[in-house]
């Protein structure tokens, strides 16, 4: 018999799936489905991979949820950042669709760092789910793609970088968004226009932001206008957080030829490009025009008010659930990749340009 790996800080086990699927010889596919007591494994590989989670200590007793059972009602719901207003938002719509479906969420929260808890899968899979949700970004596609088609039902909702093309996805329509708050600033005349981009979210490197989409609408849109579009135009910095944000647009204040226009991909980056017009002496939007992305609250609050593209953040939820929902009860899909409109809120921090 192995030793169980315990946790020193906690005194729990430290086992993992993967422990469990050395140990047991099969897939972690297969461990998922008998740890949330799904049909369709054989009793001998459900027994295997029972004594070896007892065996590990990854369970202290098999309960009757692992044998081949009904549903539970239950779902993991995990995330990177629940706190974040994009997130708040989400998560009211999730909230709503699951009451009417009479489905109930376990709360499992993404460590901001690495080596820190249970990944993903464990986290979700600890406890006997249905299925699951995962908002935002995540490193374990290749798991979860196994996972998915071995029949465990889950949804990605807005995720902050492309993922495999065999999952489930509800994600706003990142290339038209850009296109359309590009060509606001090209329909007030502007011509000489950057975009702040993030690399990495505001809580972690861990988890790397794809930008393709918004830079290739923002391109498409300067390239229709007969302007160049040039990779100078896009300056990447390294968090989304109006720090970032401040340091890009001080540097693209001092350009010989400085931008009358900055588009920044979060209305957190926005209101850091705000507070560097102003130390700058800049009057926003008659000598700089600022547009943001999302339509968080304090967009509509900012002086001068923020002029942002609305994100469907609550009909991301409520779709996301809707898909799961369906997946749970053996449906299949119309279309695994959802996109959704976005909507150009026009406040008071764009304008035509003084001069270009």
């Amino acid at each position: 018999m192995r030793a169980k790996k315990v946790d020193p800080e906690t005194g729990r086990s430290a086992a993992t799936l993967w422990d469990i699927t050395e140990l047991a010889g099969v897939s972690i596919a297969t461990v998922s489905r008998v740890l949330n007591g799904k049909p369709h494994v054989s009793s001998a590989v459900r027994k295997k991979v029972i004594d070896a989670a007892l065996e590990l200590g990854y369970i202290e007793k098999p309960p009757s949820a692992f044998q081949e059972a009904g549903t539970t009602r239950l779902i993991g719901l995990t995330s990177t950042s629940m706190h974040s207003g994009e997130y708040a938002e989400i998560l009211a719509g999730v909230v709503e669709a699951l009451h009417s479906h009479n489905i109930r969420p376990i709360i499992c929260p993404i460590p901001y760092r690495h080596n820190c808890g249970m990944p993903l899968l464990e986290r979700v899979m600890y406890h006997t789910t249905d299925g699951a949700l995962i908002l935002g970004t995540t490193d374990e596609d290749e798991e979860l793609v196994e996972v998915y088609q071995n029949g465990f039902p889950l949804v990605l909702i807005n995720p902050s970088r492309s993922v495999n093309m065999h999952l489930p996805v509800v994600a706003p329509a990142r290339w038209s968004a850009a296109k359309s708050a590009t060509e606001h600033l090209l329909s007030l005349g502007h011509q000489r226009i950057h975009m702040i981009v993030a690399r990495f979210s505001q809580y972690s490197s861990q988890f790397k932001f794809d930008n393709t989409d918004s830079i290739a609408g923002f391109q498409a849109a300067l390239l229709a206008a007969g302007l160049p579009a040039s990779p100078d135009l896009v300056y990447e910095c390294k968090r989304n957080t109006k720090e970032s944000a401040y340091q890009a647009a001080i540097q693209l204040f001092s350009l010989a030829e400085a931008p009358t226009a900055i588009l920044a991909l979060s209305d957190v980056m926005a209101i850091g490009v705000l507070q560097a017009a102003h130390d700058q002496g800049l009057v926003v939007p008659q000598q700089v025009s600022i547009v943001g992305f999302d339509d968080l609250e304090f967009a509509q609050m900012a002086i001068p008010g923020l002029t942002t593209i609305q994100q469907p953040f609550q009909e991301m939820g409520r779709i996301g659930v809707d898909m799961l929902h369906r997946l749970m009860n053996g449906q299949k899909l119309d279309a695994t990749r959802v996109e959704l409109s976005t909507r150009l809120i026009v406040r008071q921090s764009t304008s035509p340009p003084i001069s270009q």
